[in-house]
């Protein structure tokens, strides 16, 4: 329950196009509930296993994800589940993204703090120095999983 409560107040610290709104948290005959924004469309996973998105759609999901992504990290909340499974698609082709259930809080952050953080983004060299002195048959588990892409998994 504790998870939930988390979830509900770290979310609803957020506003922004691309992330669901949650209203309030609330209880009713002693349930606790969640009352958040209805968004008409299909996941993310869903789209994908519909068929190959082309390139500009690609470009124009991504680009609005990250957009979600910098407005919370901004406010200090690093989502820590972001999956396809996550992110609703609206008929405008507009993402959502939801379910900040791991969401972890962080000191707000700026462009400039980022290269402070002790957080491992998965490009080539990080995945170079992140997987030295491990074997290669594990180096290459930890590359797979560590890129992962989430518009096309």
């Amino acid at each position: 329950m504790c998870r939930f409560i988390e979830e509900a107040r770290v979310a609803s610290a957020l506003n922004h196009p691309n992330i669901a709104t949650i209203h309030e948290l609330a209880e009713s005959d002693g349930v606790r509930f969640m009352v958040m924004e209805y968004v008409e469309g299909v996941t993310l996973k869903e789209k994908v296993n519909g068929g190959p998105l082309d390139s500009s759609t690609i470009v124009a999901l991504g680009c609005q994800i990250a957009d979600a992504l910098h407005a919370a990290h901004t406010a200090g909340i690093i989502h820590r589940d972001l999956k396809p499974s996550n992110i609703m698609i609206t008929p405008q082709e507009r993402p959502k993204v939801f379910d900040f259930g791991v969401a972890k809080r962080a000191p707000a952050l700026h462009p400039h703090d980022y290269a402070r953080l002790d957080l491992w983004l998965p490009c080539p060299g990080a995945i170079r120095q992140r997987n030295a002195g491990r074997s290669r048959r594990e180096s290459r588990r930890l590359t797979r999983l560590s890129t992962h892409p989430t518009l096309v998994s």
